[in-house]
């Protein structure tokens, strides 16, 4: 399958994909060498086929896809992406957290109970 955005130029993506350096003493980004650049083209073509192998990019097109087809704009589009692969939501983690607290409480308070009984 086809994946458009891993075909965009330059400083387009955050994902390491990108064929310039930055020269540690100047302000600007400098082209990497014909050398480099042959390898960083196998380093992004194997990181590619691994994507493709592992589904990654079949499941991330679909995800972008139900996005794009959504006849409202979600407020937050990447909770949105993580909902359509599966993952908890920022409020189900709230939700997970607080009732991991809870529950280390109680199993606090039958701990002391447990050891008052013992005592006694």
């Amino acid at each position: 399958m086809w994946a458009p955005w891993l075909s965009l130029p330059c400083h387009s993506l955050k994902v390491g994909l990108c064929l310039c350096t930055f020269h540690p003493t100047a302000s600007f980004v400098l082209p990497r060498t014909k050398m480099a650049y042959q390898s960083s083209e196998a380093k992004k073509e194997e990181f590619r086929k691994y994507l493709e192998k592992s589904n990654v990019i079949d499941a991330l097109t679909k995800a972008l896809v139900n996005l794009y087809e959504e006849p409202e704009r979600p407020d937050k589009p990447v909770e949105y992406i993580k909902k359509v692969l599966g993952g908890p939501s920022q409020d189900d983690y709230e939700r997970l957290k607080s009732d991991n607290e809870r529950l280390q409480q109680e199993v606090e308070q039958l701990r002391k109970r447990l050891g008052e009984s013992g005592a006694a």
